[in-house]
């Protein structure tokens, strides 16, 4: 899971559709480093068996370092032949390369799509031979209200539907 794109709230719906297809081995979200150090984010994973992979990023750096340690564990996956099958949950025609690699060497590959919005993509992913598979997300009404103040500092206070 590239943990640029997505949060928390689909760490259970990528297990129920993985487990859906078939045994789970095992599952990484990559993660900018300071997102391995929230409790939240820490304790959802571990509900959901995800382990962190921590990217750091690198001053100067032009290329998205979660693009190249998922597309660096895929590939080390499908040359040790660990898996059946590698699932991307990622958000760019980027990745699209990298299925095609992988079905070059043989390995099955599966694009986990939150949004059947992303036409494209998911077409592209076809044309790699992956696998296209939309998650099921339980979307919950927001608990939270946050204000951005001056300075960058956020103001939390509790959730209250307005009436128009």
């Amino acid at each position: 899971m590239d943990g640029d794109c997505f949060g928390m709230d689909h760490f259970a719906a990528a297990i129920d559709a993985l487990e859906a297809r078939g045994k789970v081995v095992s599952c990484s979200a990559f993660v900018p480093p300071h997102r391995t150090e929230n409790a939240t984010w820490r304790r959802a994973a571990e509900q959901q068996g995800f382990k962190f992979v921590s990217v750091p990023r690198r001053v100067g750096s032009k290329k998205d370092p979660n693009h190249i340690a998922i597309s660096a564990e895929a590939v080390k996956l499908a040359g040790e032949n660990a898996v059946s099958c590698i699932a991307l949950l990622v958000n760019e025609l980027d990745f699209v390369y990298l299925a095609d690699f992988l079905n070059s060497m043989g390995q099955r590959t599966m694009l986990l799509v939150p949004d059947d919005r992303k036409q494209t993509l998911m077409s592209e992913f076809k044309t790699a031979n992956a696998d296209v598979v939309n998650l099921a997300l339980d979307y919950r009404h927001p608990t939270q209200n946050a204000m951005l103040l001056p300075g960058g500092k956020v103001l939390w206070s509790p959730y209250q539907a307005t009436m128009t």
